[in-house]
């Protein structure tokens, strides 16, 4: 993989887990929330669920798919 692309890719994650935050504040604002308590699990809650399915994401960008899939790799799993 070329190391320009990486580098792009990190930064396009890194930039995003730090704009999650302040968006994920946003949206509790028009929602509403029985008391404080349930207004910060939502806000947990979000940017949680973002932050994993960011890394997964990061996971899958950076490995090549046949890297994935390449016979080197099945091998591991045949059994002998």
């Amino acid at each position: 993989m070329c190391y320009e692309y990486f580098e792009t890719v990190l930064t396009v994650f890194f930039l995003r887990n730090i704009l999650i935050p302040n968006i994920a504040k946003i949206l509790v604002i028009f929602e509403q929330h029985a008391s404080e308590d349930y207004r910060q699990k939502s806000m947990y809650f979000k940017i949680a669920v973002f932050r994993w399915i960011n890394t997964a994401m990061i996971a899958k960008v950076t490995t090549p798919f046949t890297s994935q899939l390449g016979s080197e790799n099945v091998s591991k799993y045949e059994s002998t």
